[in-house]
C-alpha cells in the first residue's frame, strides 16, 4: 500500500526534509504489515531495500558462521535500518523479524532510490545524506563495541595471566 506523507513527518529522520520533499518519498514508498515473528528478510538475502519502522518493533539476528542465530538489537518507531542495500544492492548481514506486537514499515527499494536519485533533484541528495548519517551512526556504533569488547578481552586475558 502507497505511503503517506503525514506519516513521515512525524518520524525523526524524515524531520528536516519539507513538506514536497517527503511527498515525493512517500510515492517511492510502500507500506507493509509484519504479523509478530514475521520474517522481513533473513541474513544471506539479496538485498533490495531499506525499511522505517513505522508502528510496532523490529529485531535484529544474526549469527557467525555455524553458531546459533542470537539478537543483537532491537529497532523502533522512526528507525532506519537495510539502508546498504541502497548503496550495494549485496546480501543482507543479519536477520530482521518483526517484534512481539508485529510491525508496520515503509519500504524503500533501490529502483525507486536510483529514480530519485537519478532525477538529479536537491531532494536526491539529501537523502543521500540521510542514509550516509544513518551508515556513520552504525559504524560508530560497531566501533565502540568492538573498543569495548577489546578492553574486556584484554582486561579479562590479564587476569588469567595472573590468577
Amino acid at each position: 500500500m502507497p505511503m503517506d506523507a503525514e506519516r513521515l513527518a512525524v518520524m525523526p529522520i524524515f524531520d528536516s526534509l519539507d513538506l514536497r520533499q517527503r511527498q515525493s518519498l512517500a510515492l517511492a514508498m510502500n507500506e507493509k504489515s509484519y504479523l509478530p515473528g514475521e520474517a522481513v528478510f533473513s541474513q544471506g538475502d539479496k538485498a533490495w531495500s531499506c525499511y522505517v519502522v513505522i508502528e510496532g518493533q523490529v529485531e535484529v539476528r544474526g549469527r557467525a558462521g555455524e553458531e546459533a542465530e542470537r539478537a543483537l538489537a532491537m529497532l523502533h518507531e522512526g528507525e532506519l535500518f537495510g539502508e546498504v542495500a541502497l548503496l550495494d544492492g549485496g546480501r543482507r548481514s543479519a536477520s530482521c523479524v518483526a517484534g512481539p506486537e508485529g510491525a508496520a514499515l515503509a519500504e524503500l527499494g533501490r529502483p525507486e532510490f536510483d529514480m530519485i536519485f537519478n532525477a538529479g533533484n536537491q531532494f536526491a541528495y539529501r537523502l543521500m545524506d540521510l542514509v550516509a548519517a544513518q551508515l556513520v551512526r552504525r559504524l560508530r556504533h560497531a566501533s565502540a563495541q568492538l573498543a569495548e569488547a577489546a578492553v574486556k578481552e584484554g582486561w579479562e586475558g590479564r587476569d588469567d595471566e595472573e590468577g
